[in-house]
């Protein structure tokens, strides 16, 4: 069974080590050069936007680019400023963080529960009702 736990292996997942588990942790797995990736985007940040702040909630949500499929860095970072992404992105250069989890397409969202458990995975772009459906009502 996939845990929460599994990220913490990976060097650019710094933000993750010695934090508390949030209610929920969504990692979206994702690619610039993806059209439901880019499509899916802008419905993550309406979706982080409006559920950052809902009160005795913890949700944290990561982005993971499969920095190992793109052309170059700078383009990924390029594409983030151009997106004004609000939330995390971790770059994958080497595909381990996709490994470690399975991935075999993109986008992929995975999602956590409290304890690190996987409670669902979804392959294909999500959308901001979905975000909604399975996060603590506002």
């Amino acid at each position: 069974m996939q845990t929460l736990q599994l990220i913490y292996r990976f060097k650019l997942s710094i933000l993750v080590i010695n934090m508390e588990y949030p209610d929920f942790t969504i990692l979206n797995f994702w690619a610039t050069w993806c059209p439901p990736c880019r499509a899916e985007i802008p419905e993550i940040i309406r979706y982080t936007r409006d559920y950052k702040d809902v009160e005795d909630t913890r949700i944290r949500l990561i982005g993971i680019n499969m920095t190992s499929t793109e052309a170059s860095i700078s383009q990924v970072l390029d594409f983030i400023k151009a997106q004004d992404i609000n939330f995390p992105v971790l770059l994958d250069k080497n595909g381990e963080a996709a490994g470690r989890f399975g991935i075999k397409s993109v986008p992929t969202t995975i999602v956590f529960d409290s304890q690190g458990e996987l409670l669902e995975t979804r392959m294909g772009a999500v959308d901001y009702s979905w975000l909604a459906k399975i996060s603590p009502k506002k």
